[in-house]
């Protein structure tokens, strides 16, 4: 946890509320007219970080 309380993540960043409203924002606004059927990972490098190998 970070010293917010927050979780921390491979990126050494937490998760916050606003980061995943800022995700939506934009696949809601007009520069993201383009993306359809996309999946968006909004996990702070998670994902990537276990396909490496790599566990914390």
């Amino acid at each position: 946890m970070g010293s917010n309380g927050d979780p921390i993540h491979s990126r050494g960043i937490g998760s916050r509320p606003d980061t995943h409203a800022d995700a939506a924002e934009f696949l809601l606004g007009q520069r993201a007219t383009f993306i359809t059927g996309a999946d968006l990972l909004v996990d702070g490098g998670v994902v990537a970080s276990l396909l490496r190998g790599h566990h914390g």
